[in-house]
């Protein structure tokens, strides 16, 4: 009877202690009120075992006031096996040692061990101590081709830890290489980044096969120095359409390396520009390079990461060859887990010869035929193509808007092979945006339209809604006249200066048409009805116009205008002093 209560009393307290080890009862280090004093002397604290030697050793102390009788180690709360202790018992002091085999009682990760003792009077004790089964691997370490480059973070044949990461970088050998891909031994991708963090998650037990990491690389495609140089773009949401939150422009520079800078012209940030670089990667088929920068901060409540792609086709001939894509994403913080998605539409900047170079005039059309809408009258500019060595290609920008806008808006930008050309501005403090491409022609004519232009802008004082208009851009080559020449066309003495009809809101009779003399030795304008009060002054060498003009007897306030010669015409706006909209005119040769 008595051994009967006695094993009761023992695997009583087995299955506490799997209750203490699961955390199901607390563990106060004793069972009883009278109970013996148990502790591991050795060692002090949690410890951590590797493959290569998974046996722990553990000392301890167990004294009473009476004899010790039995002492267990439990592993993971196996209360059916449990594990015996060294120590010649029954004695009311021992030191005790236990060696426990994870790799037989235990499991990768972390392992709990408990101890138990029991005393003549069935009184217990009990503790605990952990043990991390870390499991590790020794890695392979491959460069593809083996000559290509170099490795560096861990060294081949390295034991890694698993589940533990390992900061890896791969640099090519020289500037004929450049890096694509980390592949495993299943040649899995599992980074395009030369740097990133190596994680082997398999230990042995779950995978026979060691780890294999290998650096991949190809053979550089910015050897060619076709594809080095300038890349400029636009970004914005190609679905929705461009808005202020997530549009801008974006200029790179590659170099014969893959290394690159650039500068992020972010919409929402007025016109402020933010600069990245790094490093491009070239994919294993040779035919795009990628890169993702480090977020940068773009504004005082934004951040953003461009993920760049272009496409490395040497015939530059060849369709797509020389494409900047990929996307901006943007953020409100680094903490947010939800922002906007930008394509980035963009080409290598390549001067074609058969692009004139010199100064363009240009004018874009009303964004609106309703000027209390959106601007009413048309938009004029320069641009300004440089064939200079060095700077060939490059465009820098005046546009006057509609709307008023002052001063004029100015931006640098540079021709694609194609001719086409992206500008863009940010305006009212960050609230409103103009972007497009421009097309210069590539036949010697010496045209510019537009492929697309957004205009868009909140709401405001002037357009209460805000808008967001569509307009286009057109142009041409501006000769300044010489002596015998005429800015309007052979044999054009008058001129006709026409308010558009059909524009709701200005305080103008619909289809106002002001007749004048124009003497084309000297370039001077004369009104014939000076009731009109109506002056006009032309600056030959641009081809600008601007003047004043009222209409009586009820207007008296004076309307500005600005115009500009665009092949033998003009085109450009005129302020209404009452409300501070604008409607179209132009100017043409005739009565």
């Amino acid at each position: 009877m008595k051994r009967s209560v006695a094993l009761l009393r023992w695997l009583l307290l087995c299955a506490s202690l799997c209750l203490m080890a699961s955390g199901l009862l607390a563990s106060s280090g004793t069972i009883d009120s009278i109970s013996p004093q148990l502790a591991i002397t050795s060692p002090a604290a949690a410890l951590n075992v590797y493959d290569s030697n998974t046996v722990v050793e553990l000392n301890g102390t167990a004294s009473g006031t009476v004899a010790i009788t039995n002492l267990a180690c439990i592993v993971n709360g196996a209360a059916g096996n449990p594990i015996s202790l060294a120590p010649s018992l029954p004695s009311r002091s021992v030191k005790w040692m236990a060696r426990v085999d994870l790799s037989q009682a235990g499991r990768p990760g972390t392992n709990v061990l408990a101890f138990i003792a029991q005393d003549l009077h069935g009184s217990q004790a009990a503790v605990t101590r952990t043990v991390r089964w870390i499991e590790t691997n020794k890695v392979t370490l491959n460069v593809n081709p083996s000559n290509a480059g170099t490795i560096k973070g861990i060294k081949n044949g390295q034991v890694l830890q698993v589940g533990a990461s390992c900061v890896v970088t791969a640099t090519p050998m020289n500037k004929n290489w450049l890096f694509s891909t980390w592949t495993d031994a299943h040649s899995n991708i599992l980074s395009g980044s030369a740097t990133f963090q190596y994680i082997d998650e398999t230990g042995t037990l779950s995978n026979s096969t060691p780890p294999v990491l290998t650096a991949n690389f190809v053979p550089n495609p910015f050897t060619n120095s076709a594809l080095t140089g300038a890349y400029t773009g636009l970004y914005y949401d190609a679905i929705g359409g461009p808005q202020t939150r997530d549009a801008g422009y974006i200029a790179v520079t590659v170099t014969g390396t893959g290394a690159y800078s650039g500068k992020l012209f972010d919409a929402g940030s007025g016109n402020a520009s933010f600069p990245f670089s790094g490093q491009l990667s070239e994919a294993p088929d040779g035919t795009f390079a990628i890169a993702a920068p480090s977020v940068i901060k773009v504004g005082a409540h934004a951040y953003a990461q461009p993920i760049l792609k272009i496409a490395t086709d040497p015939v530059l001939t060849n369709p797509g060859a020389g494409l900047l894509t990929g996307y901006v994403g943007l953020i409100g913080s680094l903490a947010d887990t939800n922002g906007y998605l930008a394509d980035i539409e963009g080409q290598l900047s390549t001067y074609n010869t058969n692009i004139l170079a010199g100064l363009y005039n240009l004018a874009i059309t009303p964004a609106s035929a309703d000027p209390s809408q959106a601007p009413g009258g048309y938009s004029y500019g320069t641009a300004t193509v440089n064939n200079k060595k060095g700077s060939a290609g490059n465009v820098a920008l005046a546009l006057n808007l509609a709307d008023g806008t002052t001063p004029a808006v100015s931006f640098s930008s540079a021709l694609a092979r194609d001719g086409t050309c992206p500008f863009y501005a940010s305006l009212y403090g960050g609230y409103g945006i103009i972007l497009g491409w421009l097309h210069f022609s590539t036949n010697g004519s010496g045209q510019v339209s537009s492929a697309s232009i957004d205009w868009l802008a909140a709401a405001n004082a002037t357009y209460p809604k805000g808008f967001n208009a569509l307009p286009a851009a057109f142009g041409s080559l501006y000769v300044p006249p010489k002596a015998g020449t005429n800015l309007f066309g052979q044999g054009a003495t008058t001129l006709a200066f026409k308010i558009d009809p059909g524009y709701a809101g200005l305080s103008l009779p619909d289809g106002l048409t002001l007749a004048a003399n124009f003497n084309p030795a000297k370039n001077t304008v004369t009104f014939m009805n000076s009731a009109n009060k109506a002056s006009l002054k032309l600056t030959a060498s641009t081809g600008t116009m601007t003047g004043n003009f009222v209409i009586p007897p009820a207007i008296k306030n004076p309307f500005a205008f600005h115009a500009i010669n665009i092949a033998g015409a003009a085109y450009g706006f005129c302020l209404d002093p009452a409300n501070k909209q604008t409607g179209p005119i132009r100017i043409t040769p005739g009565p």
